[in-house]
């Protein structure tokens, strides 16, 4: 069993990661299930926060 939880939020569970969604900043759910055999990296991170600007080598690989 897989769990995730967000401070303000209630615990979310699944059996599997494919039963996930993530609310990206578009705000239109993203559900993992999209991605099944596929590689995914998952980056949780603030956009204003100052160590952002470290991931421009994540979006570079996630461009290939």
């Amino acid at each position: 069993m897989i769990a995730i939880g967000f401070l303000g939020t209630a615990p979310v569970q699944a059996d599997t990661a494919y039963q996930f969604s993530f609310k990206p900043i578009e705000g239109k759910p993203l559900p993992l299930a999209n991605y099944r055999d596929k590689a995914v990296l998952v980056v949780n991170t603030a956009l204003h926060c100052d160590f952002a600007q470290q991931y421009v080598n994540l979006q570079n690989l996630s461009e290939r």
